[in-house]
């Protein structure tokens, strides 16, 4: 405890410093697991008698004493004793602060640990009363301090990087909740969704009925649910009694849940069955009518963050309930009332009614098979000038400028940027170095030739032109090296292939200093004044129709098939799906490209009409394209019967 922190090691200070760092950069390690290494490091580099990392529990350091964050029992006792020495010194100074009582023990150090410009903490390490705290231990002390700030930092970072996360699965789940009105669509969206907000293990929604009974509907990653399986059966009886009385569902004794004893033994039993510590149900109420219409059942560890789980809950709880309630009166449409005043109008006998179900089924067989109504396929595409062009890197090096902007116009041979390739030029300086050595050695070797040879040795002369032809071959691949090397560095420079305008959006916010390796795609650049076309994608389950339709065109000549001016297609803008435009084939491609989420595609080029000729680049179109006719049975579940028939085939 006497040893200066002078005297250790610098090998030991920065190893531990090195370690406390990497801990302050993980974002696997708590704070309470940070700050109590962080005091173990700081008695361990000084020697003293306590550390401790403290915060102020008052507005300010002087309004009430420090509260210990991390530190030993030396520490927690001599800052319980610290409040008393504030009531001694304010009888004597105006000035209570706790931090100005340190400065006043030449024993005790102190570094603020300070995060966005505020102090969050200190870090205190107090010697012996005899042993005052050296310069060399204040910096120490100052650099842990610092490195206790890049801990804070770091997860600052992590909890603003987590928010942002959850807001954004919050707000995606808002929407998927809200647009699917089928129950069992809309109950499998929300329990996976929720799950994940809230943090949990498990989520499952379960309705209720009029008659009081439950009926779970979905389970979170659980693709069906088994009705007579024991989880079920108990879930759906302990829910009933829930709603019966109004009550929460929750394994910690809450609520209405709590006084009803018959539930609580019910809670008990099946975490004691599923495995779960924690259990939480929450009742889903329609806001038009006030009813229960369900209940949220929630799952997790005993060891979830409660706060956190509220949090979520609170946000999630009232979409759920909105998004449930319009489901079931989705589904709720009274189709079978219609059929029961039917039936009361008709009072026929059952010969009769069969005959009639036989005749009405028999006209709506024939009616499908017989009408013939026009049969298009639906793809979707993009509208794209003709002439688009990709420039790419040449070499490897780093975005030194970029000239042009989004939207500019510029002609063949204009320079969009230069790249800047410090490698590049070294090799290239060392090359002609080499090379310059090179001729000036062949120089001085042609001159001892001449010497010799006048001197009359004739085997050193022969020597001498082995070397220089050696010599002469070197230099030959040193000029073959300049001139390579010379070529890339003309290709630093970054020129536009042809005339066009620059739709690249941003390139100088995106690009200028950005690193870039050979082949990386830089600039896109189309000549938006010239001829367009739209850019269709076709599934391969679709394209068959097309091919079908040109043959029946073509009188079955499939040779001719890459002459597809027999097809027409009508097609509409998204931005704008009133107005429809009429257009035709110019191409089919031959190969098919795979889609990691479309599947197999075939694409078609189609021509663009004059007046969209000017349009928003890459506008998304969606198109029909005309296959003759077709009956009406096959116009209207042709795809379903398509889908049918690939499933059966597998």
């Amino acid at each position: 405890m006497n040893r200066s922190s002078a005297a250790k090691p610098v090998g030991k200070i920065d190893r531990l410093l090195d370690e406390l760092a990497n801990l302050a950069a993980s974002p696997d390690v708590s704070t309470t697991q940070f700050f109590r290494r962080t005091v173990q490091v700081t008695e361990s580099l000084l020697d003293v008698q306590w550390a401790a990392v403290v915060i102020s529990a008052g507005d300010d350091d002087s309004a009430k004493a420090p509260m210990l964050v991390a530190g030993g029992d030396e520490s927690s006792k001599q800052l319980a004793n610290l409040n008393q020495q504030f009531l001694k010194i304010a009888g004597q100074s105006s000035d209570t602060s706790w931090l100005k009582s340190l400065e006043r023990s030449p024993h005790v150090g102190f570094s603020p640990i300070t995060l966005r410009n505020q102090t969050w903490g200190w870090l205190i390490a107090a010697k012996q009363k005899s042993t005052p705290i050296k310069g060399f231990e204040t910096e120490v002390l100052a650099g842990i301090g610092e490195i206790a700030a890049e801990h804070l930092k770091t997860k600052s970072a992590q909890r603003d990087q987590e928010q942002i996360q959850f807001h954004n699965r919050l707000d995606a789940f808002k929407l998927n909740a809200h647009a699917n009105l089928g129950v069992q669509r809309a109950s499998k969206q929300i329990t996976n969704d929720v799950r994940w907000l809230c943090g949990c293990e498990r989520a499952t929604l379960v309705s209720l009925r009029r008659d009081g009974r439950s009926k779970v509907l979905s389970v979170s990653s659980i693709a069906k649910v088994d009705r007579s399986s024991d989880f079920t059966k108990r879930l759906q009886a302990m829910v009933s009694l829930a709603a019966k009385h109004g009550a929460l569902i929750s394994s910690d004794a809450i609520g209405g849940q709590a006084e009803n004893g018959k539930l609580q033994s019910l809670v008990e039993q099946w975490t004691q069955a599923s495995g779960f510590g924690f259990l939480f149900g929450v009742r889903l109420v329609d806001r038009i009518d006030h009813k229960t219409i369900g209940y949220l059942v929630l799952e997790s560890d005993v060891t979830i963050d409660r706060a956190s789980f509220a949090t979520a809950l609170r946000q999630v709880q009232p979409h759920v309930a909105v998004a449930m309630a319009n489901a079931t009166r989705f589904e709720a449409i009274p189709f079978r009332n219609g059929l029961a005043a039917l039936k009361g109008i008709v009072q026929v006998g059952n010969f009769m009614k069969l005959a009639i179900a036989v005749a009405i089924i028999a006209a709506v067989a024939t009616a499908l098979f017989t009408l013939q109504r026009p049969f298009s396929v639906r793809a979707t595409g993009e509208l794209l000038p003709r002439i688009e062009q990709t420039v790419s890197a040449q070499v490897d090096g780093d975005m030194a400028t970029v000239e042009v902007e989004h939207g500019q116009t510029v002609i063949a041979g204009q320079r969009l940027a230069t790249l800047n390739s410090p490698d590049l030029i070294a090799e290239i300086e060392s090359v002609d170095g080499e090379y310059a050595k090179t001729r000036q050695l062949i120089e001085s070797k042609k001159i001892l030739m001449g010497q010799y040879g006048h001197a009359g040795d004739p085997a050193l002369v022969g020597r001498l032109a082995v070397e220089v032809s050696d010599l002469q071959f070197q230099l030959e691949l040193l000029r073959n090296r300049q001139t390579f090397l010379n070529e890339k560095r003309q290709q630093l420079s970054i020129v536009a292939p042809g005339r066009g305008q620059i739709i690249t959006w941003r390139p100088q916010a995106n690009l200028l200093g950005k690193p870039v390796r050979w082949g990386d795609p830089l600039f896109q650049i189309a000549d938006l004044d010239g001829d367009w076309e739209v850019v269709l994608q076709v599934p391969e389950q679709r394209i068959g129709y097309v091919w079908d339709q040109i043959d029946k065109a073509d009188g079955g000549k499939s040779a001719t098939r890459n002459l597809a001016r027999q097809l027409s297609v009508e097609f509409f803008l998204q931005s704008n799906p009133n107005q429809r435009y009429s257009s035709s084939v110019i191409e089919i491609a031959r190969s098919v490209e795979i889609d990691p989420e479309l599947g197999a595609l075939t694409t078609i080029r189609c021509r663009v009409p004059e007046e969209l000729k000017h349009c928003r680049h890459g506008a998304s179109v969606v198109a029909d394209i005309d296959c003759g006719n077709r009956s009406l049975a096959f116009v209207c579940f042709g795809e379903f019967w398509d889908g049918w028939r690939r499933s059966w085939v597998r």
